[in-house]
């Protein structure tokens, strides 16, 4: 092999190399990428798998006071318990006086009737809707606004009768959900390392072809040195 054909031989490798050496950086990128990627997925598990929801203490009925734990909602905790929100004046807010402390305009009642906590039955009555997000959002939200069926202060950290639980309801789609992200970044980690174990072993070809045209190039300089010596 000639002096010119060494040399542009050797140019394309080093560029070859060069482009190898790109490629591999853009693998290592994408193994980071998936690696927050899958940081995020064992978050949200995480979120799911610990999230809580409100529970009620209700009974089987009067006389035998056998407690039974309910999930809270707004029939529940207002219907069955008989608590309420605190007005304007201090007064109980109950299905009873809710509309007239609406028309005079007072502020609790407003936030109640805006949260969509009321609602009309078939017969066009108020009834506690049974949506149980709308009456966490709100209990969370106004604080010291909640009175017990006797109409004491009370709130959903310190009373006997509401408690904290986990909420198992969406574990297995959480566990579900996991599960096939997991899967989709299995496949991918696997796809990047034999890309980046076949662009390793090019880089190793490219060295071996490097060292042997340079080994050329080094001779062919020698012998012309020595014509010219």
């Amino acid at each position: 092999m000639g002096m010119a054909a060494s040399q542009a031989r050797l140019l394309t490798l080093t560029a070859r190399k060069s482009d190898l050496e790109f490629r591999a950086q853009q693998i290592t990128n994408s193994e980071m990428i998936l690696a927050m990627q899958t940081e995020v997925a064992a978050k949200e598990y995480s979120n799911a798998m610990s999230n809580t929801k409100y529970q009620v203490n209700t009974y089987t009925s009067d006389s035998d006071k056998q407690t039974v734990w309910a999930d809270m909602t707004a029939e529940q905790l207002f219907g069955v318990m008989g608590y309420g929100m605190r007005s304007d004046n201090g007064e109980k807010i109950t299905l009873q006086n809710y509309e007239e402390l609406l028309a005079n305009g007072d502020s609790m009642a407003q936030k109640i009737q805006q949260s969509g906590m009321v609602v009309k039955d078939e017969n066009g009555a108020n009834a506690w809707t049974k949506s149980t997000s709308v009456t966490k959002f709100f209990l969370t939200t106004v604080g010291g606004g909640l009175l017990n069926a006797d109409g004491a202060d009370t709130s959903i950290s310190g009373d006997e009768n509401i408690t904290t639980t986990y909420d198992t309801s969406d574990d297995a789609a959480a566990q579900a959900k996991y599960d096939q992200k997991m899967a989709r970044i299995e496949v991918k980690e696997k796809q990047l390392q034999i890309d980046l174990e076949q662009i390793k072993n090019q880089q190793k070809a490219c060295d071996t072809e490097i060292d042997s045209i340079q080994k050329i190039i080094d001779k062919n300089i020698d012998r012309t040195f020595k014509v010219f010596s």
